[in-house]
């Protein structure tokens, strides 16, 4: 194991000082002269030369001619510094959601990625449209070529979405992880023939996960959405989270992956 006190202690230093750790992220974009970082920080030359000779000491930064720049070391620090501080900010700014809901279902090392998250946003109910969230996620999956989904819930409505898409699609494409309850409701519905027909004449998978699901994850090529349970185990139909970004789109695909390679195929 690391030693928390002695491997932090370089990180606490740099985000300590804000001129410190705005250095290390602007040389993170590209190497700057001394005239680059006086015109960025509008600071004096003997307050960033400071900064730059206490980075120095760290291996943190190197100087070539006129130009400093990260080191290798200095490069990897600012990746996980810009990884940590992108993490702070998803979970500050979404500190009320994800501590009133279940996150038992995402493991570790995706809740350590949540910085990937970063330009998601919700849309809620509201009084006066009460399936605002459930209209905005059935029209993200309309005209969608290729769609996956972990689906821990049996809805009628998201089901008869999800097959009238694949329908009207040419060259459909639909990879769905579920539980085995929910198998036993889509074969008792009849859902799950109409779906063993379609994959005839369309690209369709379907996996088995033995396990307890308390996230309801969605993504095609430019979008996902996010639901979750909260704590006491209810779905929650009220808010959806919608990543229309690369890396939003990333960050789901890796989830769904990881649920892929712990389930069993049964379309």
């Amino acid at each position: 194991m690391f030693n928390q006190n002695n491997d932090f202690e370089e990180l606490r230093f740099v985000l300590n000082s804000k001129i410190r750790s705005r250095l290390i992220i602007s040389l993170f974009d590209g190497a700057k002269t001394l005239g680059d970082l006086k015109l960025i920080f509008n600071k004096p030359s003997s307050t960033i030369l400071h900064t730059l000779h206490e980075l120095t000491l760290l291996n943190l930064i190197n100087k070539k001619g006129k130009s400093f720049h990260l080191s290798s070391r200095g490069y990897i620090f600012a990746l996980v510094m810009y990884k940590f501080m992108g993490n702070m900010y998803v979970i500050n700014k979404n500190y009320e959601f994800l501590d009133n809901h279940s996150l038992n279902s995402i493991p570790k090392s995706y809740l350590t990625d949540l910085y990937l998250l970063i330009s998601g946003y919700f849309v809620v109910s509201e009084d006066i449209d009460l399936a605002k969230p459930l209209n905005e996620y059935l029209g993200l999956i309309k005209k969608v070529n290729e769609l996956n989904i972990i689906l821990p819930i049996f809805s009628q409505i998201h089901l008869d979405a999800i097959l009238k898409n694949i329908k009207q699609e040419n060259n459909a494409k639909l990879t769905l992880i579920t539980t085995s309850d929910i198998l036993k409701s889509l074969k008792k519905s009849g859902y799950m023939r109409k779906l063993s027909k379609l994959s005839q004449s369309h690209d369709i998978s379907i996996f088995k996960y033995d396990g307890d699901l308390d996230v309801f994850l969605s993504f095609g090529k430019n979008f996902s959405t996010l639901s979750l349970f909260f704590k006491d185990g209810q779905f929650d139909d009220s808010t959806l989270f919608i990543d229309k970004t690369t890396n939003g789109v990333k960050w789901s695909k890796n989830l769904f992956n990881y649920y892929v390679s712990k389930s069993l195929k049964v379309l």
